[in-house]
């Protein structure tokens, strides 16, 4: 007993299997670049918040360092 296969029955089989890994391939590239992207920021978030808060800490002070100036060019200006 043989089994007999028709070409389009072949071509059916081959078209699915490469749908099938096709897609196998496409969801573990969504897992891959899921997980780099969670590594890359699990690594660089407290890099951002850092530097996030070190940027507010440098205006704050320049804006003072700014006010005293002013005040002390306001009493130059009063002499």
């Amino acid at each position: 007993m043989t089994l007999e296969f028709s070409p389009e029955d072949l071509r059916k089989e081959r078209k699915t299997t490469t749908l099938l890994i096709a897609k196998t391939a496409v969801v573990l590239a969504c897992w891959v670049l899921l997980f780099l992207l969670l590594s890359f920021l699990y690594f660089y978030i407290p890099i951002l918040l850092l530097a996030f808060f070190l940027a507010l800490f440098s205006l704050y002070h320049t804006r003072d360092i700014i006010i005293s100036w002013k005040k002390e060019r306001g009493k130059k200006k009063k002499i």
